[in-house]
């Protein structure tokens, strides 16, 4: 369980997390959302994994 330690900021097993906030379209929001439901995991876990695709498949690195 991830340990809430400043407004966010969130430290768990696999290092340091933050918030950013994002302006998607309400059908992607939608579409989100309910793709993690239907895969057991968060949409957060998905728009974390697409994200870093993409700045790996651009070729900016991950720090």
């Amino acid at each position: 369980m991830a340990e809430r330690t400043d407004v966010g900021l969130q430290r768990t097993g696999d290092g340091e997390k933050r918030q950013m906030l994002l302006h998607l379209e309400a059908s992607v929001i939608k579409a989100l959302k309910k793709a993690a439901v239907d895969r057991e995991t968060s949409a957060s876990a998905i728009a974390s994994e697409a994200i870093s695709d993409w700045l790996k498949k651009n070729s900016f690195p991950l720090q």
